[in-house]
C-alpha cells in the first residue's frame, strides 16, 4: 500500500504554503475523481493537498469584460449556473455531460484541466473560448493561455503548480457549442468531442471562429485549418459538409494504422454537422447564452 501525508488547506496561501514545504513530493487535488483511478501510485511518500475546502477556489462572476470561475467550481455547479449558460454555452454543454450525477457533483474544472486526460470534456470549450488559467508556482502569478497550459502538462513541465481560476473574454455576439460521442450517451468517456465559438456579423457570417477538438491526439488542440474554412460562412448544410471533410483529413492523419480509423472517420463527420446545426439554431435564436450583445 502506498503511504502518503494529506493536507486539507482553508486559502490558497496555506496551500501553498504546504507546497512550499514539501517541495516536489507534493501534489494538488481538486475533486480527486480522476486521481483516485489514475494518480494515487504517484504520490507515494509525498503530500496530497487537497483543495475542496478552499472557498476562495469556489466562485462564477462577471468581471469587467470576463466571465472568471475558481478552479475549484464544481461541473454540476458549472452545469446548472445561468451566468455560465449565458456567456460561456459550450463550456456549460460539457459540464452537464461529464459523467454521472455524484461525478459532476465532486469534479472540479481545475483539476479536469490538470489532469490533462485526452478525452478531458472542459479543456475543448475552454480553449475555444480563449479561456486562460491562473497558474500559481511559489510567488509566480501569470495567466496562462489554454493551449500552452495543456502542452505544458503533457510535457510534465509545470509540477507543482496551483491552478486557481480560469477567465474567458466576453465577446460581442458570439455563439458556441459543445458536442460529444461516447459508447453511450451518459457516464461515458468521449471517443470524440468538438468545441466551437464564433462571433457573427450582421448579416449571420461567422468571424473570429475557434475550434477545438479532444480524444484524437495526446491533448485537445485548436484545428486552425477548420477553423478557415468557417470564416465568412453562414451556419448551412453546405459548411457542416465542408467542415467534416476537413476534420475527417485531420483524423486521418491523427490515427494513421489504428483499428478505431475507420470508425471516427464517420464519428467526425457527424459531430460535424451536430456542431454547426446547434450554432445555427442559436444564431437564429438571436445568440442568446453565449457572450456580450451589442
Amino acid at each position: 500500500m502506498n503511504c502518503f501525508k494529506i493536507a486539507g488547506p482553508r486559502t490558497i496561501a496555506e496551500a501553498l504554503a504546504f507546497a512550499a514545504e514539501a517541495g516536489d513530493n507534493a501534489i494538488y487535488i481538486s475533486g480527486g475523481t480522476d486521481w483516485l483511478v489514475n494518480g494515487a501510485k504517484k504520490v507515494a511518500g509525498g503530500l496530497l493537498i487537497d483543495l475542496t475546502q478552499v472557498e476562495e477556489l469556489t466562485y462564477i462572476e462577471e468581471r469587467a469584460d470576463h466571465l472568471v470561475m475558481g478552479a475549484g467550481v464544481t461541473f454540476s455547479r458549472i452545469a446548472t449556473n445561468p451566468l455560465v449558460w449565458e456567456k460561456a454555452r459550450c463550456l456549460a454543454q460539457a459540464a452537464a455531460q461529464i459523467g454521472s450525477t455524484q461525478i459532476r457533483n465532486r469534479a472540479t474544472i481545475g483539476g479536469n484541466v490538470a489532469n490533462a486526460a485526452p478525452a478531458a470534456d472542459g479543456v475543448p470549450p475552454l480553449m475555444a473560448l480563449d479561456a486562460e488559467v491562473l497558474a500559481i508556482k511559489g510567488e509566480i502569478r501569470r495567466w496562462v493561455p489554454m493551449g500552452e497550459a495543456v502542452s505544458d502538462l503533457c510535457g510534465g513541465l509545470m509540477p507543482g503548480t496551483l491552478f486557481a481560476a480560469f477567465r474567458v473574454p466576453l465577446l460581442l455576439n458570439s455563439v458556441s457549442a459543445f458536442v460529444k460521442l461516447g459508447s453511450r450517451s451518459t457516464v461515458s468517456v468521449a471517443k470524440l468531442n468538438l468545441a466551437a465559438r464564433i462571433q457573427t456579423t450582421e448579416d449571420g457570417r461567422s468571424r473570429n471562429v475557434r475550434l477545438a477538438m479532444g480524444a484524437a491526439a495526446a491533448n485537445a488542440f485548436r484545428v486552425t485549418a477548420v477553423e478557415k474554412l468557417w470564416e465568412g460562412r453562414s451556419c448551412e448544410e453546405a459548411l457542416a459538409e465542408e467542415l467534416a471533410g476537413g476534420l475527417v483529413t485531420q483524423v486521418d492523419r491523427l490515427l494513421a494504422g489504428r483499428a478505431s480509423l475507420p470508425y471516427k472517420r464517420e464519428a467526425i463527420r457527424g459531430l460535424a454537422y451536430d456542431l454547426v446545426l446547434d450554432i445555427g439554431r442559436a444564431v437564429e435564436d438571436g445568440g442568446r447564452g453565449n457572450g456580450r450583445k451589442a
